[in-house]
């Protein structure tokens, strides 16, 4: 396990070999002769890779210096195939993008802020010098700061968030919020935001009770039952309920209905289904997340139960008669008042039993596991054919939240102690399993979730206020931003961006994008 005791540098604390400022003067800050040393680069992205030889650098140079000599490298590696006299414009742009791109390097678990000499020295006073053969550095292409983007104001507080798959073919935020109503914002990125077309529906305020999670349900194309996605909220009433969102094969919510881009004021969508089950506030709630004909879910309460949940049409059981009808009315965004009153009902398929105390996160990434995190202190992995609890992760404090990274195979959870920890499963047997423990929020985290699209990135929001980005491969934040006015309560990848919910009753939106060297 690894563990940053001390991430804000603070006085006191020991030096942290890679955090020296950088010399890319040329000339060495005490005046004498550049000193080299023997580097060998290597990534796990192959569209920047280069060959892994060792090479002689510069101990002066620091990570800029350095991203120069991986860029000249990269662009001797490619292909030597003579080119058209006259290169296109676009080929030509990409080209010099290529030359200007900036990566950080890891080293011993710490990205590496100032000069390689620093860090040599460093390691000579911790009496741990640098092989004489030289050293490894991993490289990833440089995340700049997100940029903050518009914002979306709640009537209270912004407590749940959801979004589309960047691949999806529908693409949706939806925000669950303490008034008891969801929000949906069509769209792929932050921007959307600045759009008022993009605010297409919202849920009648069936919860009487505030809401606690939301999320969209992965169906396939192909579906019998529900050939769009589905859009659920989890409520301290204690019900979830299911509602059907706009997508390719419905059109007719999505344009003749004027909820997508038509300018109209959001229309409420129908309520398709109440969830029953749970005798607690539903506290927590995960999506099966490859496609399925029947779409599920799992769900987590605060008494410690854990539902299954199988979507079907003929599993829609009326409360009052006419179930076929008042399902396809719901669909169909026809007779909202009906359907509210009147919506079908789904039971649980099934339960895990094991939990001991409230269950604050959930993810079930393949069809046979599920896990969970919560005040029982365990992270948790149920075999969903058999209902056993197959794996117990003790941990230091309570869990918030939970998320898992498919990439990266780990586990990331937040905690009441203000640590992210990050758990490899396939190391079970190993008396710890802890991968990495980050430190560096001032309070409960209240949100982990893994970039559906990079690998090993992981942002976080905690009651401190703040949103914090990750590279899951070393141990201090690449990024903290200011999110909210108090406390910043979830958070979601959306497209290209992320955005928070909070206490301040709002959405904050945020670009995360590619990064380039200064010219």
């Amino acid at each position: 396990e690894m563990e940053l005791d001390n991430p804000d540098g603070k006085p006191g604390a020991s030096p942290d070999p890679t955090q020296q400022p950088e010399d890319d003067k040329g000339e060495s800050s005490r005046g004498v002769d550049p000193v080299e040393i023997q580097v060998r680069f290597f990534t796990k992205d192959s569209e920047v890779s280069v060959p892994g030889n060792a090479f002689s650098v510069p101990l002066r140079l620091g990570p800029k210096g350095l991203s120069e000599i991986v860029n000249a490298l990269a662009e001797d590696g490619e292909s030597m195939e003579e080119e058209d006299d006259i290169e296109d414009d676009k080929k030509k742009e990409q080209k010099d993008n290529k030359k200007k791109r900036l990566f950080d390097f890891l080293i011993d678990g710490h990205f590496l802020k100032g000069s390689l000499a620093a860090y040599a020295a460093n390691r000579r006073a911790a009496g741990t010098p640098v092989d004489e053969k030289g050293i490894a550095l991993e490289y990833t292409e440089a995340l700049p700061p997100p940029s903050q983007g518009p914002t979306a104001t709640h009537p209270d507080w912004v407590s749940a968030l959801a979004a589309s798959h960047p691949l999806s073919a529908s693409q949706f935020l939806v925000s669950g919020c303490y008034d008891g109503i969801v929000r949906i914002y069509s769209g792929n990125s932050p921007s959307a935001l600045t759009n008022s077309p993009s605010f297409i529906a919202t849920t009648e305020a069936t919860h009487p009770k505030p809401i606690k999670a939301v999320t969209i349900l992965k169906t396939s194309a192909d579906s019998k039952s529900f050939p769009y996605p589905l859009l659920a909220s989890a409520s301290i009433d204690p019900t979830i309920h299911l509602y059907a969102l706009p997508g390719p094969d419905k059109p007719e919510i999505g344009e003749s209905k004027g909820i997508s881009g038509s300018g109209s004021s959001p229309r409420p969508l129908s309520l398709l289904a109440r969830l029953e089950g749970h005798t607690t506030s539903v506290t927590s709630l995960s999506p099966l997340r490859s496609a399925m004909q029947t779409p599920r879910m799992v769900s987590g309460g605060f008494g410690g139960q854990v539902h299954l949940w199988k979507v079907t049409k003929e599993g829609i059981e009326s409360e009052g008669g006419g179930k076929r009808r008042k399902v396809e009315e719901a669909e169909n965004g026809e007779g909202e008042e009906k359907a509210t009153r009147g919506a079908g009902k789904l039971d649980p398929s099934g339960g895990l039993e094991g939990c001991k105390g409230a269950v604050m996160g959930l993810a079930w990434p393949v069809a046979g596991a599920v896990y969970s995190c919560g005040f029982d202190k365990n992270v948790r992995m149920f075999d969903v054919e058999t209902g056993v609890n197959s794996l117990i992760l003790p941990c230091k404090a309570a869990g918030t939240c939970l998320d898992f990274g498919m990439d990266a195979n780990l586990i990331a959870t937040g905690h009441t102690d203000k640590s992210i920890c990050l758990w490899d499963p396939r190391q079970s047997g190993q008396k710890n399993v802890v991968k990495l423990r980050l430190r560096s929020h001032k309070s409960w985290v209240t949100g982990v979730a893994w970039s559906p699209i990079t690998p090993h990135r992981l942002a976080s929001t905690s009651h401190d206020g703040t949103l914090k980005v990750w590279d899951a491969r070393a141990s201090e934040a690449l990024h903290t931003l200011k999110a909210h006015d108090g406390k910043a309560l979830d958070l979601a990848w959306w497209g290209s961006g992320i955005a928070t919910g909070g206490t301040d009753r709002r959405i904050g939106a945020y670009s995360v994008s590619g990064s380039r060297l200064a010219s």
